[in-house]
């Protein structure tokens, strides 16, 4: 995390076995498992590889290495682990263990209590999503998590755990009908999804009564996830009340808590682009649209790494008013209470500036209208359509607009 408690880097670790830990060098273990994580993939501006930040650019891994580059940091790694899975979590520490670092396993206390709604047996990673919503927009929430399961989880305006549901995702779904019967083929994700977007770029939708197998398929998955996200939604809206679209304004350097009066929804999890797609007014011409109901008047939005910015609403929510974010960084207890940090010193200089990004292949222009307490930036389109970027969205919307602004100049000459 930054010094803001913003996240910087997210790591969606895969399954890692005992032969990694017994390996032999656990450092190397650990740097051979560390994600490779590009600049323009990164998170918050992080333009490092892990590996790097952990031993130094360009040192080869040893437990020399991280301690020399720990000392230049004048700060140790900080860990915070969202599993379940106890043997997962031991494995990890261990790897962790190996280099200065300090390894925190969040709880489900950490992001709701009992007396927030929260039940026993709830997933952990669905309620540090909630908990990122809630950062990033305010209560009341709801998020779509579409992995290898796919999960749907509400809060309401006091910030109190409604409940949810889970089923499977779409790759669970293609790979037990294949594996129950006899003759139904295996639809493999990766194919789903370039057909799916090539539907969508052409506006070619999949009809509702597919006429071969493998759109019968498809059709069905798509359809069942689609009309329960929407039923989801207008039951959600039937509780927490319909938009208002009235906007958070910023009126002191601790601004009191977000409310989504946005009502927007947050998709997250490898799904998320077919979600974001099929909540879309007309399916994202991927299957024939019935008229939308209430769910039609909410804001969907893709957020990558939903989890991390749970994390972050986590400590945030616990921090000690007396101390800023910035120390959050020098403690080894992640409950202590802190407040929410201030607002960027430079955010008041982009307030007007001027962006632009692409949806499929059109071009729309926006300006950037508000510095949201989350650290994010308010983008109204031309079109009136809006949305929030963080500090990588907005720089990489305002070079695209200062590169289409110079195109278009020179065209015209």
């Amino acid at each position: 995390m930054d010094k803001g408690a913003q996240p910087v880097l997210f790591w969606r670790t895969p399954l890692i076995n005992t032969e990694v830990i017994d390996a032999g060098d656990i450092v190397e273990s650990l740097a051979e498992h560390l994600p490779k994580v590009e600049p323009d993939h990164a998170t918050n501006g992080c333009s490092y590889y892990p590996r790097d930040h952990i031993f130094g650019k360009d040192n080869p891994p040893s437990s020399q290495a991280a301690i020399n580059e720990a000392k230049s940091r004048e700060t140790k790694t900080s860990v915070y682990i969202v599993s379940s899975n106890t043997d997962q979590v031991g494995m990890l520490s261990k790897l962790f263990q190996s280099i200065p670092s300090r390894v925190f396993q969040m709880k489900g206390d950490d992001f709701f209590s009992i007396s927030d709604g929260r039940y026993d047996d709830i997933g952990l990673d669905r309620l540090a999503a909630v908990s990122g919503a809630a950062h990033l927009h305010g209560f009341p929430a709801l998020v779509f998590d579409s992995g290898t399961a796919a999960t749907y989880t509400a809060a309401d305006s006091e910030g109190s755990i409604i409940g949810g549901g889970i089923s499977p995702g779409f790759s669970m779904r293609f790979q037990s009908l294949s594996d129950g019967t006899h003759n139904l083929p295996h639809i493999k994700l990766e194919k789903f999804l370039e057909e799916l977007q090539k539907k969508s770029n052409e506006k070619n939708h999949f009809p509702l009564f597919a006429r071969s197998t493998k759109d019968s398929i498809i059709m069905g998955a798509l359809s069942e996830m689609s009309n329960n996200a929407r039923c989801v939604i207008r039951q959600w809206l039937e509780q927490v009340g319909l938009p208002t679209h009235n906007k958070n304004k910023i009126t002191a350097s601790f601004p009191k808590p977000l409310k989504n009066t946005r009502r927007s929804v947050l998709v997250t999890g490898g799904g998320a682009a077919v979600m974001e797609l099929l909540l879309q007014d007309d399916c994202g011409g991927v299957i024939e649209p019935s008229q939308p109901g209430k769910e039609g008047k909410v804001k969907v939005m893709q957020v990558n790494n939903l989890i991390h910015f749970g994390i972050t609403h986590a400590l945030i929510r616990h921090a000690n008013n007396a101390d800023d974010a910035g120390s959050l960084m020098n403690s080894s207890n992640p409950s202590r209470k802190r407040s929410r940090g201030g607002i960027d010193d430079d955010s008041d200089g982009r307030i007007g500036v001027r962006v632009c990004k692409y949806f499929d292949l059109e071009l729309f222009t926006g300006t950037i209208t508000e510095y949201l307490p989350t650290g994010l930036y308010h983008v109204v389109y031309d079109d009136g359509d809006e949305e929030d970027f963080d500090t990588v969205e907005f720089n990489s919307a305002k070079k695209l607009y200062v590169k289409e602004m110079k195109d278009k100049a020179n065209r015209a000459k």
